[in-house]
Formats: C-alpha cells, sequence, structure tokens
C-alpha cells in the first residue's frame, strides 16, 4: 500500500450504498447482476448486508468510499433465498428486463457455467467472493489487497478455510492480482478463471 494511505474497511449502510452501486457499475458492468440494472444492485446490496451468510465490505479512503468486496459463505443457499424474497412482483420485473433485453440469457447461461459447483479433494468449496470493484480513480494503493483481507477475516471468523472466485481471462490485472495472493486456478469457463484460496 502506498504510504500515507489509510484504508478503513466498513460495513454497508443505507449512506454508502450509492456509492458502492455506483462503483460496482462503473467496475462490474459486464456482470449479469449489474446488468439487471440500478435498482436490482441495490436491492442485492441490501440483502446481503442483511444476510447472515454474506459479507459486504466497503473500503473508505481519507471519507470517501474507494471499493466493495462481497460473498458468502454458501453462494448457493444464498441465491434461493434471494429470488424467494424478490417475491412474484420482483420476478415479474426480472422476467420482463430478460425479454427486452435476449442477450441477458447468454450472460446468465455464461454466469451459471461460471458458478458450477467447485471441488477440491471431494469437498465443495461453497463460500464465494461475489465481487471486488476498486474505484478507477484510486486502483494500484493497496485497496483490493485490503478487501481480500477482510472478507477472509470474515470467512475465518465462520471457521471456513476454503473459498472461490472468478475473473475473466481477458482481465490480466486481477488475474495477476490473484496469483500474487496465492489463489490457484482451478478451471476456465466460458471465457472465466475460477480460482480457489486455501485459508491457513
Amino acid at each position: 500500500m502506498s504510504e500515507g494511505v489509510r484504508v478503513r474497511i466498513d460495513a454497508l449502510t443505507d449512506a454508502t450504498t450509492e456509492d458502492v452501486v455506483r462503483i460496482h457499475l462503473s467496475g462490474m458492468g459486464y456482470s449479469f447482476n449489474s446488468r439487471l440494472g440500478h435498482e436490482h444492485l441495490h436491492f442485492l446490496y441490501r440483502r446481503m448486508a442483511h444476510d447472515p451468510s454474506c459479507y459486504v465490505g466497503v473500503a473508505v479512503v481519507d471519507g470517501t468510499v474507494a471499493g466493495v468486496v462481497s460473498g458468502s459463505s454458501d453462494a448457493t443457499a444464498f441465491a434461493a433465498r434471494l429470488i424467494r424474497t424478490m417475491g412474484a412482483a420482483g420476478l415479474l420485473r426480472l422476467a420482463a428486463k430478460i425479454l427486452r433485453e435476449p442477450s441477458l440469457i447468454w450472460v446468465w447461461w455464461q454466469g451459471w457455467q461460471v458458478a458450477a459447483p467447485v471441488r477440491i479433494d471431494s469437498v465443495e468449496v461453497r463460500a464465494v467472493l461475489t465481487a471486488i470493484v476498486v474505484d478507477e480513480g484510486i486502483q494500484q494503493r493497496g485497496i483490493g489487497g485490503a478487501l481480500v483481507e477482510a472478507f477472509e477475516q470474515y470467512l475465518g471468523a465462520h471457521r471456513i478455510t476454503m473459498y472461490r472466485l472468478d475473473t475473466h481471462v481477458a482481465n490480466s490485472r486481477a488475474v495477476a492480482f490473484y496469483r500474487s495472493r496465492g489463489f490457484r486456478e482451478v478451471a476456465r469457463r466460458a471465457g472465466s478463471i475460477v480460482f480457489v484460496r486455501e485459508l491457513a
């Protein structure tokens, strides 16, 4: 981390949600959740912030939101709960959005392929780091590392020793970052690399 840069990791609040959504859309606009729009991301982050199986950490530098990390100790179970909380009206809005933008079906399909189960020594890796984004204006200052460490502390507190994440093959900066932090490539799916990290 650059000298003089102090990163604080806070929990998501109503006051920081808008900045988190903006940073997410800017850095991960290609993702299925981003493509579903601003309102959907607000809903998703609020649900994650209140779900005991999830973690949302917000990086703050000099009083400004600088990045976000999110994940779940059991991403599959959380996804099922999320769908249930959407209710009929929410699911109808989702279906209407997909019908208006049929390309979302392909984005969803790719995401589904990437999210297929990963097993290490016959054990399914259920914990997933779902998003990590740093504001483009202040990258390369150790914020990403601080966000990863915060998520790993959450996992450690829940006695979880292994987790996964994925990134696009073409995202060479992210690939190098994960490799430098000890992540191990376990699969390539739909243009993405699936990494696993085992915690001591």
